[in-house]
């Protein structure tokens, strides 16, 4: 069913990349950045375009760093309650950027995943594929809490917590490897 979906909007990926666009628009258009650049009124590439000029990751720093505090319906509706921390380099007052990461974009990861097993086991009909163990030497699954309701890792190490329970059984390593900062000695 997922290889199907995919297919279907291949045949048309401008106007299925719109749709999305549109969606985030409208889910965004009550949010302050959102009511700022009136994505409500967005129906156009262009529209949006227009709104929002493409900008480096120091002028969001001053709004991410309120969303790390706990603030609300900044960026994104609500509370967003991860931020993983990227070693990538900016022009920014801190040395590391953070990027938010919503329960949406959790589950748009997750679907991601499937999405990539589905195409496998569809064009090659391995069904065993799902019956061994995955090996995942990702950052450390660790947190620290930032705000009320929210958390700092890494976008892998957010992830994993977020694997599906059945998923979950037969990734490797586990705790307290799994955890381990030192590469060498986790392998």
């Amino acid at each position: 069913r997922r290889t199907r979906k995919w297919d279907a909007l291949a045949l048309s990926p401008k106007e299925a990349q719109l749709k999305i666009l549109l969606g985030h628009c409208q889910g965004a258009a009550k949010t302050e950045f959102g009511l700022t650049h009136r994505l409500g009124e967005v129906r156009t590439y262009e529209d949006f375009k227009e709104r929002v000029p493409l900008r480096k990751y120091a002028y969001f720093e001053p709004f991410i760093d309120r969303m790390r505090k706990g603030a609300r319906d900044v960026l994104w509706p609500g509370l967003v309650p991860y931020f993983g921390q990227s070693s990538g380099t900016s022009q920014t007052v801190a040395k590391n950027k953070f990027i938010p990461i919503s329960m949406e974009q959790v589950h748009w990861q997750q679907m991601g995943g499937i999405d990539m097993i589905s195409r496998y086991m569809h064009l090659t009909h391995d069904s065993t594929y799902t019956s061994g163990y995955s090996i995942c030497l990702f950052p450390p699954s660790t947190m620290t809490d930032e705000g009320p309701g929210v958390r700092l890792g890494t976008n892998p190490g957010i992830m994993l917590r977020h694997y599906p329970r059945s998923a979950r059984m037969a990734v490797l390593p586990k705790k307290p490897i799994r955890d381990m900062e030192n590469y060498d000695e986790k392998l």
